[in-house]
């Protein structure tokens, strides 16, 4: 397995095509470059792009997570093009996912082909199998496991490749069992739309999911025609009536008769719109046919399956406050409906309280469609700008409990620095974060500017530097910038109960802990205050005086196609140029002797061309007394460099800096190692900054 693992980490020359940088792309672009890949991202814009990408690039391979459009022979015929397909072995078609829901399929799977003349009909080099968890939609399904199979899937290609065995299989040559799919054309809107009269409950809510979140199911409501996003069941028999009547309202959403039951409909939009909660869409209807509306209690016992934004769960004394939005995104009345909750939340008994998204995102911040269709947009912007910063500053000044925001899915924009205001941040591993604003022509608000240099334990100038690269962060990279503080495996829900209990002191210690968090809080309001003000000042430009976001929230809500690669995708090793750290604990089994560090930046320093400086500092106070020795490369050509100090006491909060030589060349393939003599080190964190 060390072997696998070796072969799997060993760099390689890749270029990323894709249609889109969506979350999949995202995803396995982070994954390959923390195993320190050098890897380009181009967009598939056209044949005659993706021929002179590849000329420009000279990748070993291309790899494809999501295309719209054919690769060209000629590049098809030059190097390995690889494919990642959303379906079973022998699978094809453009709707695999769409069908797999639609005919409820057990189990579903991920299959990476070589692309060639037959289309979803190439060599296959790896595959993954999973089960299809109940109520999927198609887009939950792509997000979650399809993303989670995708990478594996690559990671056994990489073994492969780099082992020699460039003779991927046939479908036809794999066992039946593997090879059981078929071809399946492209879903017609007949298979999508929605007939109160004749479906059932079941096929209603079949229909919708197999065409969420893209083109949306074809259904008519009080007269009009629309398309349907968001469909929930309703178990509760209050709620009943005809196929097709209008039975409540809830937060956005409308209950529908449906065969015998009932279903809800979140979201709807008509042709040439955007998406938007469905009462907003059909309010005039709405008001005119006197539909009520019907609450749902967070706080509530009933537990049966219905449409719900905000609930809440204890165990013992550990709270967790649940919320799933739509796509992530957070408008006005979310974001005041789930401050209400938090608050409540914070005056119960609960000793430690998680924060916790359930959708197929955390917290993507603002909700630009809404923004996007209000009379007034940069109107409506400043009241969700404002609404979701009273959200953060409640989490940030809570002092009745041990705050944790638990991530489950990916997270960008204000959703990152929601999560950044709590406690403690903990994250699923394989979620991707995305703690940017510019590329929406936003200067940024929700506390980041207090938030982000707090966690990264840096200057502003350094949370500013992370902010502008515009750029996805893996969980696991998170982790080592001090953005998280687990990064959790495996089922998530479960394993943040059982992190959460690990919070659980006694409660003289949770007293101590509470009463220093409020002496801090008290000391850092002011400050917290200052970055608020300032932060809103930016905005109100942005959104008041300036066209960029405008711009820029048009172009996203109406899905316009991007003419070339954004800048700032064409180089992304370029921005970890000038500030890398790295977070590594010395654990207490280190014993007097040799210790050695191997950082974790190492793999994504570019060959610099002028003075290089490393730093260490020991952050916590824990690591007592340490002599380091020297700096060594272990490369081809096996150099040692040495540091200005052969032997240096190294005490807390010290900065010791090495500086390693002018136009000094970092090989690709060097493990540089800090060998620490003569210490006695109890668990600590140390963090290196790699500078030029």
């Amino acid at each position: 397995m060390k072997l696998i693992g070796a072969l799997a980490q060993r760099p390689h020359n890749i270029l990323l095509l894709s249609s889109a940088y969506n979350g999949l792309t995202q995803r396995l672009h982070t994954h390959l470059m923390d195993r320190g890949h050098r890897i380009q991202f181009r967009l598939a814009l056209s044949e005659d792009s993706i021929q002179r990408d590849v000329d420009a690039v000279k990748p070993e391979f291309v790899l494809c997570p999501f295309l719209t459009r054919r690769i060209p022979p000629a590049v098809c015929a030059s190097q390995p093009c690889l494919v990642l397909h959303p379906g079973v072995v022998a699978d094809g078609g453009p709707s695999s996912l769409d069908w797999a829901v639609l005919r409820r399929e057990a189990e579903w799977g991920v299959t990476l082909l070589q692309a060639d003349k037959e289309l979803d009909g190439g060599p296959v080099w790896s595959h993954r199998d999973f089960h299809v968890p109940e109520g999927s939609s198609k887009a939950s399904l792509y997000r979650g496991p399809v993303t989670d199979a995708a990478v594996e899937c690559v990671d056994e290609f990489l073994v492969k490749f780099r082992s020699g065995a460039r003779t991927p299989k046939r479908p036809g040559e794999m066992q039946k069992a593997t090879a059981r799919g078929e071809w399946r054309d492209r879903m017609e809107a007949s298979e999508r739309t929605v007939d109160w009269r004749t479906d059932d409950t079941e096929t209603v809510l079949r229909k919708v999911r197999c065409s969420d979140s893209t083109p949306g199911a074809l259904g008519s409501l009080l007269g009009r025609r629309l398309r349907l996003f968001g469909a929930h069941r309703e178990e509760g028999e209050e709620l009943r009536g005809e196929p097709g009547r209008l039975l409540a309202t809830r937060d956005g959403a409308v209950c529908v008769g449906a065969g015998n039951g009932a279903v809800w409909i979140s979201h709807a939009r008509v042709e040439g719109g955007v998406k938007l909660p469905t009462a907003s869409v059909l309010a005039e209807e709405i008001s005119a046919a006197g539909v009520e509306e019907v609450p749902y209690s967070p706080f509530g016992s009933d537990h049966r399956a219905t449409f719900r934004e905000i609930w809440y769960e204890q165990v013992e004394h550990v709270g967790i406050l649940n919320f799933n939005f739509n796509n992530g995104a957070m408008s006005t009345d979310q974001c005041r409906r789930l401050t209400e909750a938090y608050r409540e939340a914070k005056q119960l008994d609960a000793k430690v309280l998680i924060l916790q998204g359930n959708g197929d995102f955390f917290s993507n911040g603002i909700h630009l469609n809404v923004i996007e269709a209000a009379p007034r947009p940069e109107q409506e912007a400043w009241s969700n700008i404002c609404a979701i910063d009273d959200l953060v500053r409640e989490v940030l000044i809570n002092t009745r409990q041990v705050t944790v925001s638990a991530v489950q899915a990916n997270a960008g924009a204000g959703g990152v620095f929601l999560a950044l205001a709590a406690d403690h941040v903990w994250l699923r591993r394989g979620c991707v974060l995305n703690p940017h604003y510019r590329t929406m022509g936003l200067f940024g608000s929700e506390y980041w500017t207090y938030s982000l240099p707090r966690r990264l334990q840096s200057s502003a100038t350094a949370a500013e530097q992370l902010v502008n690269a515009c750029l996805p962060i893996s969980a696991e990279r998170a982790w080592w910038l001090g953005l998280a503080d687990r990064v959790i495996p495996g089922h998530f829900p479960s394993g943040v109960r059982h992190q959460a209990k690990g919070l659980l002191t006694g409660p003289q210690e949770t007293e101590d802990l509470l009463r220093a968090k409020a002496a801090r809080l008290a000391a850092d309001r002011p400050v917290m205050e200052e970055c608020r003000a300032r932060e809103l000042s930016h905005m109100r430009q942005d959104m008041f005086e300036r066209a960029e976001f405008h711009a820029a929230r048009r172009a996203f809500v109406r899905r316009a196609r991007a003419k070339t690669t954004p800048e700032r995708l064409l180089d992304p090793q370029g921005s970890v140029r000038v500030v890398m750290m790295m977070r590594a604990p010395l654990r207490a089994h280190c014993s007097p002797g040799q210790l050695s560090v191997t950082p974790w930046w190492r793999r994504h320093i570019r060959p610099c061309q002028s003075p290089v400086s490393l730093k260490a500092r020991i952050e916590r106070p824990r690591l007592l007394i340490a002599w380091c020795r020297r700096l060594q490369s272990r490369s081809s050509d096996s150099r040692t460099l040495s540091p200005p100090w052969p032997s240096c006491r190294l005490g807390i909060g010290q900065t010791p800096t090495c500086t390693l030589g002018r136009r000094l060349a970092w090989p690709k393939r060097s493990a540089y190692e800090w060998s620490i003599s003569d210490c006695r080190v109890r668990p600590a964190i140390w963090r290196f900054w790699a500078t030029s």
